[in-house]
C-alpha cells in the first residue's frame, strides 16, 4: 500500500515568489508574515499561503480580530494515481498499481499570479512539470476566489496528466492541520453533521471521521463518505468560549461522491475534502474539480454554522420546493399527528410485536389529551427484499395494528440484495451489482447483501416491484434503512461513469421517486421515511427520524470519540420534513425518559 501521509518535511522548490502587501488597517493580531509569503485578503479576512509550497500557513479573520494558525507540513493538495496499463483481466494490486504526489513532492515548479476581475480577486497556484508515480507528467492548478465583501474564499482545482500510464484516480483538497484556535486545542469544539449532529471536544484528541486508505481497498467505500455518513457537506471547529473558528462547505448541489476527514494530528486537527473523479481508469486527462470549497473563519457555535449552512441549503436544488406545510404532495393531516417512531427488532409481525405496540400506545395517550399517531418501524420479515414475502399471521398483524390506529413503516434495504436470495428470472442481482475495480460483487458483511447500484434501471424497478407488493399486503408506510451510501462502482456493464460522480445519487433519488409513485398508486396516504438525512434526499421523503437512544444504556454518538449529540440537523432542516422522535426496543425494556427524549429531539410542533 502507497504511504497516505500529508505530513512530509516541507521540501525546497524551483520558485520564490514576492510578498503581496498587507492592509495596513489590520496590525493587531496579524504578526509579521513569512519573507515572500502569498497572501489574499480583503477588508474582512486575510489568507496566507507559505513560500516553498504553498501550504496554508494563516487565516486572518479582521472583522473579529483573530488569526487560525496552521501547521508546516501538511499539503495542501494530494493526488492519487493508478497504473492505467492495466487490463482486463488482470487484476490490481492494490499495493503496486496505487501512487500518489502532493505539492511537497514530485519536483515540481511553482508559480501564482494574482488577477482581479471585477469585485473578485483570483490567486492562481500552479505546479508544473510534475513527475507522476507511473511516469506521466502532469500539472496542476488551485483557483482562489476572494470577492471583496466575502468572509470565506472559494477554492477549486484542475489537475492535468499527460501520457498513458497514470489514471487519477482521487485528490484531496483542500487540505490543512489547525493549531488550537485560541493557543488551547483542548478547548476547542468539532461541529459536524453526523446522525443528526453531533459536537465533539477537543477534536485534536478525539477522532472525529476520516477517509484515508479505505476507498481504495476492494469494498471502494470509505469512512466519512457523502453521500453517506456524513449527511451534510460541511464541518465547523471553534473555541467554546471565544467562538472563533473556522468554517468550511462545498458549492456542490449535485451530490458528487465525496468524502470528509477531521481527525488529530500532531496536536492539530487535520481537515480534508476527498474527491473521487469520474472514469478514474483513464490517463491523459485534465479534470476539474466540478464545484468548490469555501474556507474562511467564523465565529460562532454550532447553532450559527447551522444556520449559515441552511442559507446556502434552502437556495439547492434539493430544498427549493419550499416548506413541508406547502408541498402539494405531502399528506398533512395525517403525517402532522405523527408523534413517534417506534423501532422494533421483532423477528416476524405476530401477538409479542402487537402486544408491545399496544403498550406503547397506551402509554402516549396517558397525560395526553390527543396522543397522536404512533408509526411502527417494523423489520424482520422484510430483510429479504428484493422478494419479501408475508405469511398469513404477518397480514393479520398488520391489520391489527392499523385497526388500532397506528401507522406500520415497513422496512426496506434500498441498496442490498439479501444473500439468501437466489437471483430473479431476469438476471437482476448480477446485472445491478456494484462491482469493484477487480469486477467482484460487493458484499456487506453487516448487513449481509448484495449492494445494488441505484443507477440502473432494472434495480430500480426491481424496488419498486417490492414496495407495491408490501403495500398491497397491508403496510401503509415504508422506511428505507441505510444512508444512500455511494460506492465506486466499476461495472463496465453499466451506462453511468465509472467510479466517482453525480450518478449515485441521482439514481438513488429516481430510485425513490419511482417507488414513491408506485405506492401512491394504490395508497394515497402512503408516507416514505428514511433512516438517513441526507441534504441530497430530503424532498423525496415525508419524514426521517432524529433518534439517539438505541438500548437501555447505549447513545449513538455518530461513530464519534466522545461526541455530544447535539440536534444540528434539525436546526436545518425542520421545516423541510416530519422529524420524528424515535425509540428503538418495546416498552418493558425501557423508562418514559427515552420517549421524552425522543420527542424532544424530534422539535416536536
Amino acid at each position: 500500500m502507497p504511504s497516505m501521509r500529508f505530513f512530509a518535511p516541507a521540501t525546497p522548490l524551483h520558485t520564490r515568489v514576492p510578498l503581496l502587501p498587507l492592509s495596513a488597517a489590520f496590525t493587531l493580531a496579524w504578526t509579521a508574515a513569512d519573507a515572500g509569503a502569498v497572501i489574499l485578503q480583503n477588508d474582512h479576512v486575510a489568507f496566507e499561503f507559505r513560500p516553498e509550497n504553498y501550504e496554508l500557513a494563516r487565516i486572518a479573520d479582521k472583522d473579529h480580530d483573530y488569526v487560525l494558525r496552521f501547521q508546516q507540513g501538511t499539503a495542501l493538495w494530494r493526488c492519487m494515481t493508478m497504473n492505467a496499463q492495466l487490463r482486463p483481466p488482470q487484476r490490481a494490486d492494490w499495493d503496486r498499481d496505487f501512487g500518489q504526489i502532493d505539492s511537497d513532492h514530485g519536483h515540481p515548479a511553482i508559480s501564482h499570479t494574482l488577477e482581479r476581475a471585477g469585485a473578485t480577486q483570483i490567486l492562481q497556484l500552479n505546479w508544473t512539470d510534475l513527475s507522476l508515480p507511473f511516469g506521466d507528467r502532469g500539472a496542476v492548478t488551485v483557483e482562489i476566489r476572494l470577492n471583496d465583501a466575502a468572509t470565506a474564499a472559494r477554492m477549486g482545482i484542475r489537475i492535468t496528466t499527460e501520457g498513458e500510464h497514470d489514471a487519477l484516480w482521487r485528490y484531496d483538497f483542500p487540505a490543512f492541520t489547525l493549531n488550537g484556535i485560541d493557543g488551547d486545542p483542548g478547548n476547542d469544539l468539532a461541529a459536524v453533521p453526523l446522525r443528526s449532529g453531533v459536537v465533539v471536544p477537543n477534536p485534536s484528541q478525539h477522532k472525529v471521521v476520516g477517509a484515508f486508505n479505505d476507498d481504495i481497498e476492494p469494498l471502494s467505500s470509505s469512512h466519512g463518505g457523502f453521500p453517506g455518513i456524513w449527511e451534510m457537506q460541511w464541518m465547523q471547529v471553534y473555541d467554546s468560549d471565544s467562538e472563533h473558528g473556522i468554517f468550511c462547505r462545498t458549492t456542490d448541489d449535485r451530490a458528487y461522491r465525496k468524502a470528509m476527514t477531521m481527525a488529530p494530528n500532531n496536536g492539530g486537527v487535520v481537515l480534508f475534502y476527498r474527491h473521487h473523479t469520474e472514469n478514474g481508469v483513464l490517463p491523459n486527462r485534465r479534470v476539474e474539480m466540478p464545484y468548490q470549497v469555501l474556507v474562511g473563519p467564523f465565529a460562532g457555535d454550532w447553532y450559527a454554522a447551522a444556520k449559515e449552512y441552511r442559507r446556502w441549503y434552502l437556495q439547492t436544488p434539493w430544498a427549493r420546493r419550499g416548506p413541508l406545510r406547502e408541498r402539494p404532495d405531502f399528506p398533512h393531516d395525517l403525517a402532522e399527528n405523527l408523534n413517534l417512531m417506534l423501532y422494533t427488532e421483532a423477528s416476524d409481525i405476530g401477538p409479542e410485536l402487537v402486544a408491545s405496540s399496544l403498550r406503547w400506545q397506551q402509554f402516549m395517550a396517558e397525560g395526553e389529551s390527543d396522543p397522536g399517531t404512533l408509526l411502527n418501524h417494523i423489520r424482520g420479515n422484510f430483510e429479504e427484499v428484493p422478494e419479501p414475502h408475508l405469511d398469513d399471521t404477518a397480514i393479520a398483524g398488520l391489520h391489527q395494528l392499523v385497526d388500532a390506529g397506528m401507522r406500520t413503516a415497513i422496512y426496506t434495504r434500498a441498496l442490498g440484495w439479501h444473500w439468501t436470495q437466489e437471483d430473479d428470472e431476469f438476471g437482476t442481482r448480477e446485472l445491478a451489482a456494484v462491482r469493484t475495480l477487480n469486477q467482484e460483487r460487493v458484499y456487506s458483511d453487516i448487513f449481509q447483501f448484495w449492494t445494488m447500484c441505484p443507477a440502473e434501471q432494472i434495480w430500480q424497478e426491481k424496488y419498486a416491484h417490492a414496495v407495491n407488493y408490501l403495500v398491497h399486503n397491508g403496510a401503509t408506510d415504508l422506511y428505507c434503512d441505510l444512508n444512500p451510501a455511494a460506492h465506486l462502482c466499476y461495472n463496465f456493464r453499466h451506462s453511468h461513469p465509472k467510479g466517482g460522480g453525480d450518478w449515485w445519487i441521482q439514481g438513488y433519488r429516481r430510485q425513490t421517486q419511482i417507488a414513491r409513485h408506485v405506492a401512491r398508486a394504490t395508497s394515497p396516504d402512503f408516507l416514505m421515511t428514511a433512516e438517513h438525512r441526507n441534504e441530497a434526499t430530503l424532498d423525496l421523503f415525508d419524514g426521517v427520524t432524529m433518534n439517539y437512544w438505541t438500548y437501555q444504556d447505549h447513545v449513538v454518538r455518530a461513530r464519534t470519540d466522545g461526541g455530544i449529540p447535539t440536534p444540528i440537523l434539525p436546526a436545518i432542516i425542520h421545516d423541510r420534513i416530519l422529524t420524528l422522535g424515535g425509540t428503538m426496543v418495546s416498552y418493558d425494556r425501557i423508562t418514559s425518559d427515552h420517549f421524552r427524549f425522543a420527542q424532544g429531539w424530534a422539535k416536536r410542533k
